[in-house]
């Protein structure tokens, strides 16, 4: 690996301190905020989140007569934490700095061909139903109340080959190709 270290314009550090926030700019964290208007200046290295998460197979959390023998993949992730060169992840509470997760269903091994998103807020907002707590807190301050997270994936749509794309705020990336048998 090589590194090059490139000067900064004073212009982009000028900016980067008014915005009062550190790091690179934030990604969205639902489907609405994807299209407001981002003043972006600057990048920062590339620091993968730290991702913990177990995966099980359980039944769909809707049981009907079409799926009531059938056990959805579940990704229960347990931990989500920035880890940026501005940042350790122990800034940051538990999921605060998710932003959304991508999944192909179907990963050829090159292209990645996002079959679904799931955002942050929607995670977030379904755990806290799941466990009935109800809130209207910024997304930060919910976070407080969840002990995981979950990526659910029908049977009928999980294939021997996945990849999923944990994303955070700042635009970090963390890619794993997972398989049927890695869910227990």
């Amino acid at each position: 690996t090589i590194y090059v270290f490139l000067k900064v314009p004073i212009s982009v550090l000028y900016r980067l301190i008014e915005k009062k926030e550190k790091g690179a700019f934030k990604q969205p964290v639902s489907e609405g905020d994807v299209n407001e208007v981002i003043d972006a200046v600057g990048f920062d290295f590339i620091s993968q989140p730290v991702v913990k998460a177990d995966y099980i197979r359980i039944k769909p959390e809707k049981v009907d007569l079409l799926n009531h023998k059938q056990r959805d993949y579940v990704i229960r992730i347990r931990e989500f934490k920035s880890d940026t060169l501005l940042s350790n992840p122990e800034d940051f509470q538990n999921f605060e700095t998710l932003s959304m997760v991508l999944v192909d269903y179907d990963f050829d091994g090159k292209v990645f061909d996002m079959d679904q998103v799931f955002w942050a807020e929607d995670l977030i907002t379904v755990e806290l139903k799941r466990k009935g707590v109800s809130s209207n807190a910024r997304l930060e301050e919910r976070v407080k109340d969840c002990e995981h997270l979950e990526i659910r994936i029908p049977e009928d749509r999980a294939t021997d080959n996945m990849m999923v794309i944990f994303i955070d705020k700042y635009g970090n990336e963390k890619k794993q190709v997972i398989k049927k048998k890695d869910f227990r």
